[in-house]
């Protein structure tokens, strides 16, 4: 369950996934994506996925079930979800005040514990992977050529993000909120140069990852979803 950044690295996520995970058998499910299935919208959020907007959300209400009775998809074992750059990037606009930011990242922690919980009733053995968000990359020439800096800091963006980090941390970690929530962190060493889109070796954009920042962070689910199914 992501944001853009599921919908353009899902199919680099699986490569690696099946990799460094070869003696499991993985089924991706959702109702997007081709070879390999996800829920990842461009622009997203937690708060979207609570929402009208959400494809968990039928007759008013947030329902799971319908979700996957209505679409014939079978009810997974783990559900990883990765959200927070679109809240983040809310929060760089330079004309809020820091108490409207930090409202907006609690609300953020808000709409994830009610997403998380929708599925953790849903079925007793499931568990739920929560990824820290990714930062950008780190020449800014990709920030600049996406956004004009004097209305969306990157400065401010990356200052966010930390914290909204250090409250994912401090809500989700270690079986924090519920003993079958645990945080991944891989978000945190993506390699903020090499890791994000360039052209001629200059960053056109200013959080979207390449094949290679892709692939980085499809090791690190890995390693997590490795550390869930061998110590549960």
């Amino acid at each position: 369950i992501g944001n853009s950044l599921v919908v353009a690295g899902n199919e680099y996520f699986h490569t690696q996934l099946d990799a460094v995970l070869s003696n499991c058998t993985l089924t991706f499910l959702g109702t997007q994506g081709t070879t390999t299935k996800h829920e990842g919208y461009g622009g997203y959020s937690y708060e979207s996925f609570v929402s009208a907007s959400s494809p968990f959300f039928k007759a008013g209400v947030i329902d799971v079930q319908s979700y996957f009775t209505d679409n014939l998809i079978d009810t997974p074992d783990v559900i990883f979800m990765r959200l927070g750059v679109n809240t983040c990037y809310g929060c760089s606009n330079t004309s809020l005040s820091n108490a409207s930011r930090l409202a907006s990242l609690n609300s953020e922690v808000g709409y994830a514990k009610q997403l998380i919980s929708a599925f953790l009733a849903l079925n007793a053995n499931m568990k739920i992977i929560v990824g820290l968000s990714t930062l950008c990359e780190n020449t800014g020439a990709g920030w600049k050529s996406n956004y004009d800096e004097s209305v969306m800091s990157q400065d401010l963006y990356i200052e966010w993000s930390h914290r909204f980090w250090d409250l994912l941390v401090t809500n989700f970690d270690n079986g924090l909120y519920d003993s079958r929530v645990l945080m991944s962190n891989e978000a945190i060493f993506l390699d903020r140069n090499d890791g994000y889109q360039k052209t001629a070796g200059v960053h056109n954009s200013g959080v979207h990852p390449d094949r290679s920042g892709y692939e980085q962070l499809g090791v690190g689910m890995a390693l997590a979803l490795n550390k869930l199914l061998t110590t549960n």
